[in-house]
């Protein structure tokens, strides 16, 4: 994995893939997607590091769920405040310092999602972790997937 340098001896990766069969889409930009999900659980994960006897975990799944193909990533990281959840889609919006990113990570990843007719939720507790759950269809309704 791409990122393992920046979790390797703190974070333990657990996945839980089943058979999918095969979707049209962009793979380089959900690529993207699967990257900013990691890197915003790595982060996660680090900032609950100074805590005692503390493991950081990761879960990728992947299902098949009727005429979709579902995705969580979890992670048992800081979670998020309320105040985060509200604006965590806005374009520029950070928690992080302005040396670390400028808040279009989760911006790009949900239009990504969308434009492959697909969506993107989470639920969030402070101290417990984050999941996300993508969602994307099978088959694509009538229009084409768009390059941007």
């Amino acid at each position: 994995m791409l990122l393992r340098h920046q979790y390797k001896d703190y974070i333990q990766i657990h996945q839980e893939y089943t058979d999918l069969p095969l979707i049209e889409c962009y793979p380089g930009k959900l690529n993207q997607v699967w990257m900013n999900l990691l890197a915003n659980a790595i982060e996660a994960i680090h900032m609950r590091l100074q805590e005692a006897s503390f493991q950081g975990n990761i879960y990728i799944r992947s299902k098949l769920y009727q005429e979709e193909v579902l995705v969580e990533i979890e992670d048992n990281g800081i979670g998020m405040k309320p105040e985060v959840q509200e604006r965590i889609f806005e374009p520029f919006f950070t928690t992080k310092t302005s040396s670390k990113g400028v808040g279009l990570g989760m911006a790009i990843t949900k239009s990504i999602i969308e434009q492959h007719q697909g969506s993107i939720h989470y639920i969030s507790s402070e101290a417990r972790g984050t999941t996300f759950f993508i969602r994307l269809p099978l088959h694509r309704k009538a229009q084409h997937l768009h390059q941007s």
